[in-house]
C-alpha cells in the first residue's frame, strides 16, 4: 500500500492543529481556575478583614437565652499557617490545640467571665459590737471580695476562662486516624462534663462536566486525536 504524500501533510497539519487545540483548552481551563480561586480568595480576604473589625453583639434566642455573636474568619488548610501567625499572635492555647490535629476542620478560642455582685447574706442575731472589715482572696483561677460587718456579709465573686475548640482529624498510630473534638480550659476551676461537636458535610458530588483531549477510535474505527465535552461520575475519589 502506497502512502501518498500528500495525505503525510494532512495528516501532520490535523495533528498539529489538534495540539494546538489541546494547548488552548488546557490554558482556557488554567485560566478559568486561576480567575475562580482569585475570586474565592477575595472573598475569604473580605470576610476575614470584617472578622478583624467586627465586635461581640448579644442577643436573645426563641428560648429566651443570651446569644453571643461575632463574624468568623475563613482560611484552607493550605493557608491555615499564614492565619493563624497573622490572627492567633496571643493566643497559644489555641495554637497548640490547631497543632495537635492532622487535619482541622474547625476550631474556636471564647474568652468567659463569671461575676457575682452583692451576694448579702444577714446574720440571724447581729453581733452586739458595731464593725466593719473588707476583705480580698485573690488566687489565680479567681477572687473573692466583700465587706463583713456586725449585720451580715456582702460577698462579690469573680473567675475569668478562655474556652479553646478544636474538631478535626488526628493520628492514631502510623496509618489510622479518626475524627475527634478536643476542648481546652485555662481556668482548672471550670470543669467540662458533657460535649457535642456536631460537623456538617456537603455531600461529594460525583457528577461533572469536563473538557476531555486524547487519542481514541472515529465512528469510522479510525484511529486519531479526540478533544470533546462530557459527562464524567467518579467511582473514586483519594
Amino acid at each position: 500500500m502506497q502512502i501518498k504524500k500528500s495525505d503525510i501533510i494532512s495528516n501532520s497539519f490535523k495533528m498539529k492543529n489538534f495540539i494546538y487545540i489541546v494547548i488552548i483548552v488546557i490554558l482556557s481551563i488554567i485560566c478559568i481556575q486561576q480567575c475562580r480561586n482569585k475570586v474565592t480568595f477575595k472573598n475569604q480576604l473580605k470576610q476575614n478583614q470584617e472578622a478583624r473589625k467586627d465586635t461581640i453583639e448579644y442577643y436573645k434566642n426563641e428560648l429566651g437565652q443570651t446569644v453571643a455573636e461575632k463574624k468568623a474568619f475563613q482560611t484552607s488548610l493550605a493557608d491555615k499557617e499564614i492565619l493563624i501567625a497573622d490572627v492567633l499572635q496571643e493566643n497559644q492555647q489555641l495554637k497548640n490545640q490547631i497543632a495537635s490535629f492532622k487535619k482541622p476542620t474547625s476550631a474556636s478560642s471564647t474568652d468567659i467571665k463569671v461575676e457575682v455582685k452583692d451576694v448579702q447574706y444577714h446574720f440571724k442575731n447581729p453581733v452586739n459590737y458595731d464593725f466593719s472589715r473588707k476583705f480580698t482572696i485573690t488566687d489565680k483561677n479567681y477572687s473573692f471580695y466583700g465587706e463583713v460587718n456586725q449585720f451580715g456579709i456582702n460577698l462579690n465573686f469573680l473567675a475569668t476562662n478562655r474556652q479553646t475548640l478544636a474538631t478535626g482529624l488526628k493520628k492514631r498510630g502510623w496509618f489510622s486516624s479518626y475524627f475527634t473534638s478536643e476542648a481546652t480550659n485555662s481556668n482548672d476551676i471550670f470543669t467540662i462534663t458533657d460535649m457535642t461537636n456536631i460537623n456538617f458535610q456537603e455531600k461529594p458530588k460525583r457528577f461533572g462536566l469536563s473538557v476531555f483531549t486524547g487519542y481514541g477510535v472515529m465512528t469510522n474505527f479510525q484511529t486519531g486525536p479526540v478533544i470533546g465535552v462530557g459527562i464524567s461520575y467518579d467511582l473514586f475519589r483519594f
